[in-house]
């Protein structure tokens, strides 16, 4: 019984590298993405910046493809961005990414408290993602997240017919 097991079991892990996760299209600009991510979720008010957004920051990479969106409202800290990763290992940047926006949440944790303090879930609870090629983050409502994740994994699946940009 015991051999059967560990056959069975010796199969599974055999397989399991192999197993990788869905497929996703990289052939779309983070500018264009994020400008498509803009329009569906409705978001107004919105500014974009590329690469300077990150420029006082030490970037473990060179030459990043990167487009941020956030509201130009100093009440609102709403944003997004988009990372196209050229070459660089995506959980790399992810993990960059995480530690750059927990960094801004504890600098700046005490004076949104005392000027926005219904804005800080949002940074406090921010997410990253990694979509093959693509790695983003959002800082936005519970409810928004999802419509960007969601928007994110509807327009970047392999499989999905490539909506006009």
């Amino acid at each position: 019984m015991r051999k059967r097991i560990f056959a069975v079991l010796s199969v599974f892990f055999l397989f399991l590298p192999s197993c990788k996760g869905p497929a996703y299209r990289s052939d779309l600009s983070a500018e264009a993405l994020a400008k498509s991510c803009a329009d569906e979720l409705a978001v107004s008010d919105v500014a974009f910046e590329t690469e300077e957004s990150f420029s006082g920051e030490e970037m473990p990479f060179c030459d990043p493809e990167l487009s941020v969106c956030y509201a130009t409202d100093g009440n609102n800290l709403d944003e997004f961005g988009i990372w196209k990763t050229r070459g660089e290992k995506p959980r790399k940047v992810a993990t960059f990414l995480s530690d750059s926006l927990l960094k801004r949440y504890r600098e700046n944790e005490s004076f949104y408290q005392s000027y926005i303090p219904e804005e800080i879930p949002k940074l406090r609870d921010a997410e990253v993602r990694v979509y093959g090629d693509y790695v983003v983050y959002a800082v936005l409502s519970p409810q928004q997240k999802k419509e960007f994740f969601q928007f994110l994994e509807k327009t970047l699946a392999k499989n999905q017919e490539k909506p006009a940009m």
